[in-house]
């Protein structure tokens, strides 16, 4: 299994919560009668298959932690570092 950094599965991991939360992936027409289908919403294991294609070696249950792991650590992975704040 992959090992990553802590900035790199804080990235990966926000990238996966986007995915499951919002993204959308296309469905193939019809193969019978060739009609469109509606878009259908990515599981943990469809964002895994996207990840492994792309040469990133994940489970999905690793998916799962990583998407957990976001939502419940969310304010710290996207806080902002610059001391631009109060």
């Amino acid at each position: 299994m992959t090992k990553f950094t802590a900035p790199e599965r804080a990235k990966l991991a926000r990238q996966m919560y986007i995915l499951e939360k919002n993204g959308r992936r296309e469905i193939r027409p019809c193969p019978k009668c060739g009609g469109q289908r509606a878009p259908v919403s990515h599981t943990y294991r469809s964002i895994a298959n996207l990840y492994n294609e792309k040469g990133i070696a994940v489970s999905e249950s690793l998916v799962g932690n990583m998407i957990e792991e976001f939502m419940a650590y969310r304010d710290v992975i996207t806080r902002d570092d610059t001391g631009a704040g109060c």
